[in-house]
């Protein structure tokens, strides 16, 4: 995150580190694709993990992203090591579907999130290469 916060409250960061960490989640998932991998279904669990997270990503890839707890996950985890067929899985609420206004302002931003990373990687590397 870069810029002038003197203005910005707690929530402000919050919903940009929010919406920070979703673009940047979403962008690996969709590389994935790009590379010709089957995505068909997004999981996401953990501390980071919540209906926010899950309902930008929702909006912003063509597939759908559930949200599982922890312990849930855990628990499916060792099932499936132990060579347990699970039939279902305990997800938590369904995702939020954003209006279209949000989802086409999520997009246009999401899009400038990509480009802002790729320069900050390649002035990145530009500085590690002239150690």
């Amino acid at each position: 995150m870069f810029g002038d916060f003197s203005n910005s409250n707690s929530n402000d960061l919050a919903l940009g580190l929010t919406l920070d960490y979703a673009f940047a989640l979403v962008n690996q998932i969709s590389a994935l694709m790009d590379d010709g991998f089957g995505v068909n279904q997004v999981v996401i669990t953990g501390g980071g993990a919540n209906s926010q997270i899950q309902a930008i990503a929702n909006s912003l890839l063509d597939i759908p992203v559930d949200l599982m707890s922890s312990d849930v996950a855990i628990g499916n985890l060792f099932s499936i090591l132990n060579g347990e067929n699970l039939e279902t899985l305990d997800f938590e609420a369904a995702a939020e579907n954003l209006d279209l206004e949000t989802t086409e302002f999520l997009r246009e931003h999401s899009k400038n999130h990509a480009m802002l990373y790729q320069q900050v990687e390649g002035t990145r590397k530009v500085l590690e290469n002239a150690k």
